[in-house]
């Protein structure tokens, strides 16, 4: 019924309560759809709808929530999502990526505090938001990473090479010898791609 309504819609306002009906949908699915929608429609009036989502039964449609309160790009959501920070792996993850897109950034995570918070798909979350600071600020923990001997980030290595190769890391040649002797074949790998792309 609400996709019927979304077909009918005449004005932005009838799309963004046809999207807002979608958005209580029994379908999880559609639930999803409709809160990513209502984010790219960029308009602050769907602040209100977003935020109600957070309360929504299903995981995945309040990390939705959150991803769509990013997206946004309204201000407004930022104390609310520095609340999120606590709370459990996914929504906390998803809030950090959030915040940086609205220009505000979490302390990078040293030592044991790393591998605990973002092993899995929690480096992807990382690397996202890695992308939206400074290379200043990001070059330098992106090494960190690269040297650091922790097993949990081997799989990660040639993401991480990647990640500063795309940087123009400094001693960007020290990092590709380094790359190209790894006892991991798909660092080796990545690294003669990476090379090969590089600029003579």
């Amino acid at each position: 019924e609400a996709v019927r309504g979304l077909g009918r819609a005449q004005s932005s306002g009838d799309v963004l309560g046809a999207l807002a009906r979608m958005s209580n949908d029994r379908d999880p699915k559609v639930r999803l759809q409709a809160l990513s929608s209502l984010a790219a429609t960029g308009k602050p009036e769907v602040l209100d709808t977003l935020v109600k989502a957070l309360g929504d039964a299903n995981e995945n449609v309040r990390a939705a929530a959150v991803d769509s309160l990013g997206r946004l790009g309204n201000a407004r959501a930022r104390p609310l999502l520095q609340s999120l920070l606590g709370e459990g792996r996914l929504l906390s993850l998803r809030a950090e990526l959030a915040l940086a897109r609205l220009g505000v950034f979490a302390v990078l995570p040293a030592g044991p505090e790393l591998p605990a918070r973002y092993h899995g798909a929690g480096l992807q979350t990382l690397f996202d938001s890695l992308r939206l600071r400074k290379p200043e600020d990001a070059v330098p923990f992106l090494l960190s990473l690269w040297r650091s001997g922790d097993d949990t980030l081997r799989a990660a290595k040639p993401k991480i090479l990647s990640e500063l190769l795309a940087r123009t890391a400094p001693d960007t040649e020290r990092l590709l010898d380094e790359a190209l002797v790894h006892e991991d074949t798909r660092v080796v790998s990545t690294a003669l791609r990476l090379a090969a792309a590089l600029p003579l």
